[in-house]
């Protein structure tokens, strides 16, 4: 990213002096990036949830869930045997 970021601000290359052109190439870099983030953030959650799971208690399961997932439903879901810790 650093690499991407020198990149854009255009002091070795003359053809970074167009705005639009810099925009462009800084949306490639900060797009990507942002998915990936939201991508983990959204596996690392229902990891998260994972845990509170095997704790065997519904309410701060519900807590933690945002009342999105029913205790049985992330059960069914995600918790079967080759994904139990």
């Amino acid at each position: 990213m650093y690499s991407g970021m020198f990149y854009i601000t255009g002091t070795h290359y003359s053809y970074m002096d167009d705005e639009a052109l810099k925009w462009f190439f800084f949306m490639l870099i900060v797009i990507p990036n942002a998915l990936f983030i939201l991508f983990w953030l959204y596996h690392m959650r229902i990891e998260l949830l994972k845990l509170v799971h095997a704790r065997n208690n519904p309410a701060l399961f519900r807590i933690v869930s945002c009342y999105l997932h029913t205790y049985e439903s992330f059960k069914k879901a995600y918790m079967n045997d080759a994904n139990t810790p």
